[in-house]
């Protein structure tokens, strides 16, 4: 009965961050969910997590993460990074159990990424790379264990081009380089099947011509932006 109780109210927690978000965030009015993201963390913070089973942690690293989002989005970074953490804890903790599952490797590379993403949003490019590192780490490793999944490949993309992004910040451009041109390959590669990754192959030729640039390679700089213009020309004729 307790465990009935509980799986309950964290359905209904799960219904309320997340549908009942997708209604309120378009007029504005998520303010109305405050009082139920403290509630949901008083909840949580009750139950001793080592003795949950997989799916009360995965209903809670899904309401930390539903938090994060919703405290990001109003500009709260230092509650967004404390609900993002407490997600990938728990992320974590599920991936113990499961070291070689595909699936908590995706959900915990998911709170990692957002752990980086939000250090990087207040300014701690050391932090936010730390993050990203380990985010490109989990999505090689879904790789190894499905290479045939694309959307497992995407994640490499992604955790490339967020690590490349704070190499150059730092002025490592050599490393920006070679995370920009991985990212660049892998969603090129991935084109055919997935035509609609054509925006996010101009992006990284984008990316790749501003690291040539800050490292005062003018001529490939030009190159890298000829080939995002084929990229958005090949676009444009194809909506026609």
């Amino acid at each position: 009965e307790a465990q009935s109780q509980r799986a309950q109210a964290e359905d209904l927690i799960e219904f309320m961050l997340g549908d009942l978000r997708k209604k309120l965030d378009p007029v504005g009015r998520l303010d109305v969910l405050d009082s139920v993201g403290e509630k949901a963390l008083d909840y949580y913070a009750k139950q001793d997590a080592g003795r949950l089973d997989a799916s009360a942690l995965g209903h809670r690293s899904r309401a930390m993460h539903l938090i994060g989002e919703m405290r990001d989005q109003r500009g709260q970074l230092d509650a967004a990074l404390a609900a993002f953490q407490s997600a990938a804890d728990t992320t974590a903790q599920l991936l113990t159990r499961a070291p070689d599952e595909g699936q908590r490797i995706f959900d915990h590379a998911q709170s990692v990424y957002w752990v980086g993403y939000i250090a990087w949003r207040r300014g701690e490019v050391q932090a936010a790379e730390a993050a990203f590192l380990k985010y490109h780490e989990l999505a090689q490793q879904l790789v190894r264990i499905d290479a045939s999944n694309l959307d497992w490949q995407l994640e490499t993309a992604w955790a490339s081009q967020n690590l490349g992004v704070v190499q150059l910040e730092r002025r490592r451009l050599a490393e920006a380089l070679q995370s920009f041109t991985e990212t660049k390959d892998v969603r090129l590669r991935l084109l055919p099947a997935r035509p609609q990754l054509a925006y996010e192959l101009q992006d990284a030729h984008g990316w790749i011509a501003k690291t040539l640039e800050a490292a005062g390679d003018y001529r490939g700089a030009l190159g890298a932006q000829q080939q995002r213009l084929e990229v958005l020309h090949a676009m444009t004729d194809s909506a026609k």
